[in-house]
């Protein structure tokens, strides 16, 4: 009892001088367990629970958020999974590390024996990657002749667990059905998840084993745990609980259902780049969809709930397309939304474009590199200034044969729909190492394709959403490695804006033409402008200068802010349209609202005021930013105005932000607007 009061006058004390941080916890009904989430970087390094748990920082991601481990028992656990942590204080022990014996006892066990296409693996490198005061992160990289194994190996304080992420990947590309695997370790292994791989893997004889299809320039990837047993060792680091062997079996069996995640429930600031709209009746729908989707049986290439669509010209609603497909991080616990976002982020190990430093399992990250990329050896190449350049868009298929007969593909991005926010958002979540390396994958295609170039051309939407995936990522990365990517934006920015001047972007008008051919009302081929695809880059060109400073791109988020905001107009009901696209006016000055009314001169539909809300935002910012701007514009302004508003009214501020755009949130405008 005397014990259990320091603790509360402990945690009472705390409350009194740091912030209350609340979460819902995916726990055991008994055991010792860790759970992993994220919290805001400015929340205390150690917390503490009435209840006995805590939480310690494990590592931090870029500059505004942090990874954080629970450690607690199932049953301290309140049944909704709702904890309440408060800042540690100085009179709050902090336990040293320690290993748990289980794990100590044959710490060679965990690089595991493997073996993959009938070859062993006789090259292993195991690495010991990161010693924090909570966590051990280890490194099994296997060579089993034709193929790579690579395997990150999580080693908590004081826990029988050791949770497993990785990938299985081809090193010639090659497209290969079949192939049998096996994998084993000197302890159990857990496997709750066996039907992620479509029941190809399964556990048998105390190993993973079975048959997988390795696609050409895609990756296996992997998810399992380590249950080690308890064995007598002849060295006990210091301070071990008294009732080690009772603690050992109940988290052993709480470690059969995989890694425990805790989600939370109030966050102060952004958290990857907006506001977070924590327990949005659309953030719930859509996480209940997801986890009725992840618990179907299915395919490993059936489409997953937050991934991109199977082929890069598959537009519409992609679900890669922005902040509203994160909103499910911040549901309740019991909805398992880490699980699904990491379940949906294995899509981007399923695509044709992953470059592998000759020799190793890690992305190439020349700059630009001088070697061939993925993307040309599968024949997808383009012809500029006369000289051949790789690129990842529509071609390079890769067919899938599904089981149930039909045939199924993936391909690479295509540059108009990248915009990998389920990807980026299942790092932010997890600090899963597999969904880093596929970050930097992607990263690295892009630098290794050295471009941007001039005498190439892209429109707005293909330029905007690829320069802020670029920037969404790049807050994961080193300082030398972020500046790279900050200048290669730039970069892509400054060709960006000359190519639209080459096109007939006058810098005193507010156009853009871009030649379309449409089937409908428009159906001749002629000059129009699309007010929509102006609209990316007009945020990417915000996000960038929010970055950099860079007056560049605070003039081209102005100037593209702008050719949204001119052809803006109301409608009955108070509500805003914006045409999908309209003729260009020969004398280039922005047109009537009248004339937006001419259905011979404008392409309608229902969607592009939502996609283009970004652009409406970046112009508002912009101007307020520069402070002076030409008395024609102020009009076109005083539009944008009205028209944010009614979309702040209308739908959830973060739905029009994402289509275009990974960045910002409606409460930013208005703060600069005030």
């Amino acid at each position: 009892m005397q014990r259990i009061l320091v603790a509360l006058a402990c945690a009472v004390l705390a409350l009194a001088v740091g912030a209350q941080v609340r979460v819902s916890v995916d726990a055991p009904d008994s055991g010792h367990f860790w759970a992993v989430g994220t919290l805001p970087i400015d929340t205390a390094p150690v917390l503490v629970g009435v209840n006995g748990s805590r939480a310690y920082r494990l590592e931090t991601l870029g500059e505004h958020s942090a990874i954080y481990g629970i450690e607690s028992l199932g049953e301290l656990v309140p049944s909704d999974g709702e904890l309440q942590l408060v800042p540690a204080v100085e009179t709050d022990g902090v336990p040293a590390w320690w290993s748990h014996p289980a794990v100590l006892d044959d710490l060679e066990a965990l690089r595991g024996r493997v073996q993959v296409g009938g070859a062993a693996a006789t090259d292993v490198r195991f690495e010991h990657l990161q010693q924090g005061q909570f966590r051990q992160r280890f490194q099994a990289t296997h060579d089993a002749g034709e193929y790579w194994v690579r395997l990150w190996l999580d080693v908590f304080a004081r826990s029988p667990i050791v949770h497993c992420s990785g990938f299985v990947a081809r090193k010639d590309r090659g497209s290969v059905r079949r192939v049998p695997i096996e994998i084993e370790f000197g302890e159990p292994v857990a496997f709750p998840w066996e039907r992620l791989h479509a029941g190809d893997l399964a556990l048998e004889r105390g190993g993973i084993r079975g048959a997988i299809d390795l696609e050409a320039g895609g990756l296996y990837p992997l998810r399992f745990s380590l249950l080690c047993s308890w064995k007598p060792a002849e060295v006990v680091q210091p301070d071990p609980p008294a009732d080690l062997d009772d603690l050992t079996a109940a988290a052993l069996e709480a470690g059969r259902t995989g890694q425990r995640w805790f989600v939370p429930l109030e966050w102060r600031g952004r958290w990857m780049g907006i506001e977070p709209r924590l327990g949005s009746a659309i953030g719930v729908d859509l996480a209940q969809h997801g986890l009725a989707t992840f618990l179907r049986p299915h395919s490993m290439y059936d489409a997953r709930p937050w991934a991109s669509m199977p082929g890069a010209n598959q537009g519409g609603a992609q679900n890669s397309l922005g902040p509203v497909w994160w909103l499910p991080a911040f549901v309740s616990a019991e909805l398992r939304p880490a699980d699904v976002h990491l379940w949906s982020a294995w899509d981007w190990a399923l695509r044709p474009v992953h470059l592998l430093e000759p020799g190793t399992a890690d992305p190439r990250g020349g700059f630009p590199a001088a070697i061939t990329t993925i993307a040309r050896q599968l024949g997808d190449v383009a012809e500029l200034d006369g000289q051949v350049v790789p690129r990842y868009q529509t071609r390079g298929v890769i067919p899938v044969d599904l089981a149930d007969g039909n045939v199924d593909f993936r391909t690479g991005h295509d540059e108009q729909l990248l915009a990998d926010a389920p990807l980026l958002a299942a790092y932010a979540m997890t600090g899963d190492p597999v969904v880093r390396w596929l970050i930097d994958s992607n990263r690295a295609l892009d630098l290794a394709q050295r471009r941007p170039r001039a005498g190439w051309r892209n429109n707005g939407r293909g330029e905007g959403r690829t320069i802020a995936a670029m920037l969404q990522a790049a807050r994961f990365l080193s300082a030398g490695d972020r500046q790279r990517v900050l200048e290669h934006c730039l970069l892509r920015l400054e060709i960006a804006v000359r190519e639209a001047e080459t096109a007939g972007f006058d810098p005193a008008a507010v156009v853009r033409p871009v030649d379309l051919q449409y089937a409908s009302n428009l159906a001749c081929r002629l000059p129009a402008t699309v007010p929509y695809e102006e609209a990316a880059l007009a945020w990417a060109a915000w996000m960038l200068y929010e970055e950099t400073g860079s007056a560049l791109a605070l003039e081209a988020a102005y100037r593209f802010g702008l050719a949204v905001a001119a052809y803006v107009y109301p409608v009955d009901g108070g509500a805003w349209s914006l045409p999908h696209a309209a003729s260009m006016l020969d004398d280039g000055r922005a047109p009537t609202p009248q004339e937006l009314a001419d259905d011979s001169l404008v392409h309608r539909s229902s969607w592009p005021v939502w996609w283009g809300g970004c652009g409406l935002r970046a112009v508002l910012l912009a101007a307020s930013e520069i402070g002076a701007y030409p008395e024609s514009h102020r009009s076109i302004l005083q539009m944008a105005e009205s028209a944010t508003e009614w979309l702040d009214d209308a739908r959830p501020a973060s739905t029009d932000l994402g289509h275009q755009a990974l960045w910002g949130a409606s409460a930013v405008v208005r703060e600069r607007r005030n």
